[in-house]
C-alpha cells in the first residue's frame, strides 16, 4: 500500500504468542472487509434513492428537480473526481478515508435535516413565499 509503511503493515496482522500469524483472524478479515463494503455500498445507495425521493417530495408537479439532483451529482464526480482521485492517491489511506466519511457524513445530515424540517413546516410558510423557500432549500440540499 502506497504510504504505509512495512512497521504498519505487520501491525494489521495478528501474531500469537510464538510470532505466528493467527489463522483465524486469516480466514475472518476478508469477510469484515466484505461486509463493510456491503454495508457502505447499501447506505451509498439508500441515500441516492432517499434523495432522489426527497427532491419528488420537494416538487410534486414534475420530475424536473429529480432530473437536475441526478443531473448535479453526475457533473460533480466528471469534475471532481480526478481531483479527488489524485488527493487520495497523494495521501495516507486511512486519513483519507477519515477525511472523506467525516465529509459525506456531515453533509448527509445536513441535508435529511434541511430536507425532513422543510417538510415539516411546509404548510406553515406562506404560499407567496413556498416557491422561494422551495428553491432554497433544494439548493441547499443538491450541493
Amino acid at each position: 500500500m502506497v504510504g504505509e509503511t512495512e512497521e504498519e503493515l505487520g501491525k494489521m496482522v495478528k501474531k500469537d504468542d510464538r510470532g505466528l500469524e493467527d489463522p483465524k483472524q486469516k480466514n475472518e478479515t476478508p469477510w469484515r472487509v466484505y461486509s463493510a463494503h456491503a454495508l457502505s455500498t447499501w447506505g451509498d445507495n439508500m441515500w441516492w434513492f432517499a434523495g432522489g425521493c426527497y427532491m419528488l417530495e420537494l416538487h410534486k408537479e414534475s420530475l424536473r428537480l429529480t432530473a437536475t439532483y441526478g443531473l448535479v451529482i453526475a457533473a460533480s464526480v466528471i469534475l471532481f473526481g480526478a481531483s479527488v482521485g489524485r488527493w487520495i492517491d497523494k495521501t495516507r489511506r486511512l486519513t483519507a478515508a477519515k477525511t472523506f466519511l467525516t465529509i459525506q457524513n456531515t453533509a448527509v445530515s445536513i441535508c435529511a435535516l434541511l430536507l425532513a424540517g422543510f417538510i415539516s413546516y411546509k404548510s406553515e410558510i406562506d404560499e407567496d413565499n413556498l416557491n422561494l423557500v422551495t428553491a432554497a432549500v433544494s439548493v441547499g440540499a443538491i450541493v
